[in-house]
């Protein structure tokens, strides 16, 4: 339903009462009660929490458009005279007959029509004749340009149907409407006594920045586009500047390690496959930073297929070389085993012992692993999150290595550290991450990024509506005939009210719910119940269930029997999404793709094409609308995982897509690291003394737009 604006000459008045930063919420006029609890639910308990609740967007009144200058598809402003209004009632879609209210509107150059449905009180409120300023998406149809539901604003001829300004648009819940929050916020902003300035006067000159309450007034309240401007750059390099100040590290001594290359020369001799380029650069500077007094902190960051294994197992080499322990952290159990699986025979080959601590390790040998590895007769150790229980200790850990970090919480990351005297970190992440955000999410941690593998096979990406599974089904068939393998992926478990998306061990948020509507809720596919109409449809086929609720030894079992062959056909959840490397695996099918994300997307597709065949992902979708198919045809006409980060981050809020919430801090409110990246660059460079190795902007001023 949308808001209609109210004129602009009604005043709004505020107590005389002084507010300060720390005072409760509840101070405020109306903002007692019921509606205090609304605000809780929104993350607002104090005055200082209000001032930071920003819009998620502005309806704008401040430029008026001739009706005959109105542009198809566009959101603009018209001021015009109603001439005619007219009510009626339509039948909806098995519903009861809505009311629709529809107004033709004239100014000097032209007609329009404005048409509102479900919303019957407007037609006391509208009257022929009437100056009515209206805000909405430019529509055509029927000869003449139309709005939908636009807002309104009714004009006095006293009235300077500009003094509207930008009104601002908040994230509401029911049982608090949006003019209410506007309220709260005047009211807040014109009695709070004092706020700080949080930002080095310096830094202020460096860059023209205007004052923190400055700009918060400006930020909520824009008059016109230039405020906005001025207060989005204030605001977002504070935010910047606060999130380079918290990640900055005191410097500390850790364990110096000797390179030890003839471990190195030996483990390079033994791997079935000669190194990369890129991957040769990983290890030097990985090697490099472990050979240094001061801990380690690297981020390996690689598209998928890129080898970062491989770069990870000369690191837990080199630690072992040095009669020291390193521990590898993996975010599931399949993905631990899987490691334990692959890298254990080349440590064997090398004499490093090594062992493998999940929930699915037998308790007695679980207990006699954490012996060895208090004792020291363990180098390497593979596991979960059970490596950061209080039962196990090391004797001497001197590298950590964790594997998708943004699926784990700081705290975790950090309990692990603390098994060891200051060790080495290196962080892997299978999701490519742009440089700013790097810097954003990781602070003083080196990044290396690892390229594709010369010669490593392309995943060709298809998008095709629901209607056209058949179609799927008919090359699956003829796939498994050649002894091929497939995925098949659902956002759900089960079709239980209470089945939520499985993200395995570590939560992760992966819907796009809030980005989105979605035509059917009834057409979700879930796992459990696509396993059932698989084997009917596929009779001769072992069709098989992974997902993060199966007991650990059917999980095991599923796993290795698909990595032998003898099942044909995984049905999973996104507990597949990272590195699982079946090589007869040719072909997935992600069923309701638009309810995943762009980086998740291209991060399932990895999973096939990596043996000697090209593979080929299809992603199904049942949504019509052309926004969520657009996205996914981003997917299908590239396959650079970096690009498709960034695309990702454009749309989506940064926390959601990394995890940012799991680093001990909230979603960044304005800074987004693709559109911002002078702002981040300056402030980690203001942090750390000119410590970015980046090409700084041209002017001292920054330059990134709203």
């Amino acid at each position: 339903m949308r808001s209609v604006v109210t004129s602009p000459s009604t005043p709004w008045s505020c107590p005389l009462s002084s507010l300060a930063l720390t005072d409760p919420v509840s101070r405020l006029k109306g903002a007692a009660g019921k509606r205090q609890a609304v605000l809780a639910d929104l993350g607002i308990a104090t005055i200082a929490d209000l001032l930071a609740y920003y819009p998620f967007r502005y309806d704008d009144f401040s430029a008026i458009t001739p009706i005959a200058a109105l542009k198809v598809g566009e959101k603009q402003t018209v001021l015009g005279q109603i001439e005619h209004l007219e009510s009626k009632r339509i039948a909806g879609r098995g519903r009861r007959p809505m009311m629709v209210l529809e107004a033709s509107l004239y100014d000097q150059s032209g007609l329009c029509f404005a048409t509102w449905f479900g919303q019957p009180w407007l037609a006391n409120q509208l009257s022929r004749g009437q100056r009515l300023l209206i805000n909405g998406k430019v529509q055509f149809a029927y000869g003449y340009m139309r709005f939908n539901s636009p807002l309104i604003a009714q004009i006095t001829q006293d009235d300077d149907p500009r003094s509207l300004g930008m009104q601002p648009v908040y994230r509401v819940k029911q049982g608090l409407p949006l003019g209410w929050m506007r309220r709260y916020l005047k009211e807040a902003l014109a009695q709070t006594s004092d706020i700080p300035e949080t930002l080095p006067q310096a830094i202020l000159e460096k860059y023209h920045l205007i004052a923190r309450g400055r700009a918060l007034a400006q930020v909520h309240f824009p008059k016109d586009h230039e405020q906005l401007h001025q207060a989005l750059r204030r605001l977002k390099y504070e935010e910047a500047y606060q999130l380079e100040s918290d990640l900055k590290r005191p410097a500390t001594a850790g364990f110096a390690h000797d390179l030890r290359k003839s471990a190195l020369r030996s483990l390079a001799e033994h791997l079935p496959f000669q190194l990369s380029e890129s991957q040769r650069a990983a290890i030097h500077l990985i090697l490099s930073a472990m050979a240094k007094p001061q801990p380690m902190s690297v981020l390996l960051d690689g598209d998928v297929g890129s080898g970062k294994t491989v770069v990870a197992l000369s690191a837990l080499v080199c630690a072992a070389a040095n009669s020291k322990q390193a521990a590898m952290m993996a975010p599931t159990t399949v993905l631990a085993a899987q490691y334990a699986a692959k890298l254990g025979p080349l440590l064997d080959q090398l004499q490093i012992s090594w062992g493998l601590l999940s929930a699915e390790v037998e308790p007695t040998t679980a207990q006699d692993l954490r012996e060895r590895l208090r004792a020291g007769g363990c180098q390497v150790v593979f596991g979960t999150t059970a490596l950061i229980q209080p039962s196990v200790d090391f004797a001497q850990l001197s590298l950590v290595v964790i594997d998708e970090q943004h699926r784990f919480g700081v705290e975790q990351r950090d309990q692990l550290l603390a098994k060891g005297d200051h060790p080495d970190y290196l962080a892997l992440s299978a999701t490519p991450i742009p440089r700013t955000l790097a810097l954003t999410l990781y602070g003083d941690m080196q990044v290396a990024y690892l390229q594709k593998r010369p010669g490593q096979q392309s995943v060709r990406t298809v998008v095709w509506p629901v209607g056209r599974l058949p179609d799927v089904y008919s090359e699956m068939h003829a796939r498994l005939a050649r002894g091929e393998q497939v995925y098949v992926i659902c956002p759900l478990i089960s079709e239980a009210k209470e089945a939520e998306p499985d993200a395995g061990e570590v939560a992760e948020e992966t819907w796009v719910d809030d980005l989105f509507d979605f035509d059917d809720e009834k057409q979700l596919k879930a796992a459990e119940q696509e396993v059932s109409a698989l084997a009917a449809l596929f009779p001769e086929t072992r069709v098989e269930l992974m997902t993060s609720k199966l007991a650990p030894e059917q999980k095991q079992q599923v796993m290795q029997d698909f990595r032998r062959g003898s099942c044909q056909v995984m049905v999973s959840t996104t507990v597949v999404e990272v590195g699982l490397d079946v090589p007869q695996a040719t072909m997935m099918v992600v069923l309701n793709a638009e309810r995943f994300g762009l980086a998740q997307l291209h991060q399932l597709r990895g999973r096939v094409g990596r043996g000697a065949q090209p593979g080929i992902a299809y992603l199904i979708s049942s949504s019509r609308q052309a926004e969520a198919l657009r996205r996914l045809a981003i997917l299908s006409s590239s396959d650079d995982g970096l690009a498709i980060a960034s695309a990702d981050l454009a749309e989506r809020r940064e926390g959601d897509v990394l995890g940012l919430s799991q680093h001990g801090r909230s979603p960044l409110k304005l800074l987004n690291p693709i559109r911002d990246q002078p702002i981040i660059e300056c402030a980690y460079d203001d942090v750390r003394g000119g410590s970015s190795k980046q090409p700084r902007p041209q002017s001292s001023r920054l330059r990134a737009e709203p």
